[in-house]
């Protein structure tokens, strides 16, 4: 693998405004409309959180998502709750409201319990401006990376989510990461950027089990990678599925309940099955294309098709 440039002083301070530009889109505003809350999902992440701060039971009443977001959250928790009991806001933590039912928090009597998190998103979104750039450094020219990290930067559906506490954008970051490890691999052949690949496909599933589609990414690396049929069986698949399964389990352990886990996942897919409860579009595929036109992300999604196409083609 050929040892990369490092980018001069100038470069160094355009990827430098272009993430405190990103930071600034993402910060600003993150306590709107606090105490009052409008988005149903961050509920179903704050509240299984805060139960576990409430009642020391670190498995979820929820598993939406995996959990390792929601155990974020508790201890991001920790500290205000601390401050709090200080004020005398809280006598225990059985001071803290809890609402099993996400859908029926409409005004938090604690909002920063809810502004905490999403600060937290907010920064993952921006740190993964720095990763866009890493990532498309290893594809194309360092100018064509700062691009690619600007359209990120400024990408109103991930400056939108980024406000939200939320798994989006987390989910966003970690599979950025994989990405960026599976190309590392594509290059050097190391064991130990596949190894690190599978860790953080492991750690985007534990964040939305969606993300567990990834690891079709990952032994595509594999197979792509291999020179031989003889290399197809080599112990490094069987080490990144491990480090896979070993990272979603250190963030989602309750999966290992399997029952419970398989009840949550059953519940989730037939909500999306039937449209997002019904309560959206006729199918999530149509709700989702909605969300994207939406967003005003089609420009830069019509950009990326031709450059998707322009790599496959390579």
């Amino acid at each position: 693998m050929e040892s990369r440039p490092k980018p001069p002083t100038l470069k160094l301070a355009q990827l430098g405004f272009i993430f405190l530009l990103g930071l600034l889109l993402r910060i600003w505003g993150t306590d709107f409309s606090l105490p009052y809350l409008h988005h149903p999902d961050e509920g179903a992440v704050v509240m299984p959180a805060l139960r576990v701060l409430a009642t020391g039971d670190c498995r979820p009443f929820r598993l939406d998502y995996g959990s390792i977001y929601i155990y974020s959250i508790t201890a991001l928790s920790v500290p205000y709750y601390l401050y709090g009991y200080w004020l005398g806001y809280f006598k225990s933590t059985a001071d803290i409201p809890i609402f099993t039912s996400f859908n029926d928090v409409c005004r938090y009597p604690f909002p920063k319990f809810y502004l905490l998190p999403r600060l937290l998103t907010a920064i993952i979104g921006s740190l993964s401006i720095l990763v866009v750039f890493l990532l498309a450094r290893r594809i194309t020219s360092e100018q064509g990376a700062l691009a690619s990290s600007l359209f990120l930067a400024l990408e109103p559906l991930h400056v939108r989510n980024s406000h939200f506490a939320t798994t989006d954008v987390p989910m966003t970051f970690l599979v950025l990461l994989a990405i960026n490890r599976m190309l590392a691999f594509q290059e050097s052949g190391k064991r130990d950027d596949f190894l690190w690949a599978g860790f953080f496909c492991g750690l985007a599933a534990s964040t939305k089990f969606t993300a567990g589609l990834l690891c079709l990414g990952l032994v595509w690396a594999h197979i792509f990678r291999s020179r031989t049929p003889k290399d197809l069986i080599d112990r490094r698949i069987i080490l990144g599925g491990v480090a896979t399964a070993g990272a979603f389990l250190l963030g989602t352990p309750y999966a290992m309940d399997f029952s419970y886990f398989l009840n949550w996942l059953t519940s989730n897919s037939n909500y999306y099955a039937n449209g997002l409860g019904k309560m959206e579009e006729p199918s999530s595929f149509l709700y989702y294309c909605k969300t994207l036109w939406d967003s005003n992300a089609l420009p830069i999604l019509t950009v990326a098709i031709p450059g998707v196409y322009s790599l496959a083609a390579k």
